[in-house]
């Protein structure tokens, strides 16, 4: 695994102030993992679950905390490894997110592929749609990294 930190540089401030305003989005707005937990024990599932939640919770305020920085944009800011796996994390979490509730009726392999007429999209669809491509480049390009 690199642990060379991922270099945020002014340039890159644009993408990931968007990337910022989509973690904004998702915990306004009710985002949260809804994790596919086996079946089994009651109690079980439901603390498995709360412990998700509140990682995912961990990782968005730690993410957002780094990205809220009065040097953001101005200044390279450096990603540590745990920072680009907390990350990788929640692009993973907003993105099943996104499936599940605006992109539902698109087949998995063609959401993976990028194989969607973008014509045929309604204009929610479209724009939950560039969402979850533009957090796939970036959980694609951090893993990269990572590498």
């Amino acid at each position: 695994m690199n642990s060379t930190p991922f270099v945020i540089t002014p340039e890159l401030a644009p993408a990931f102030s968007q990337f910022a305003q989509t973690l904004v989005d998702f915990l306004k707005y009710g985002g949260g993992l809804d994790p596919v937990i086996p079946d089994g024990d009651k109690d079980f599932r439901t603390s498995w679950q709360e412990s998700l939640q509140t990682a995912l919770q961990e990782d968005c305020h730690k993410i957002q905390s780094l990205l809220s920085n009065n040097d953001f944009g101005k200044k390279n800011l450096l990603l540590t490894t745990e920072d680009a796996e907390s990350m990788i994390r929640i692009c993973a979490s907003i993105r099943l997110k996104i499936h599940s509730i605006h992109l539902i009726d698109l087949p998995d392999e063609d959401l993976e592929s990028g194989n969607i007429s973008f014509n045929t999209l309604s204009v929610q669809q479209k724009r939950a749609f560039s969402i979850y491509v533009f957090l796939a480049n970036l959980q694609e390009l951090l893993i990269n990294h990572l590498e």
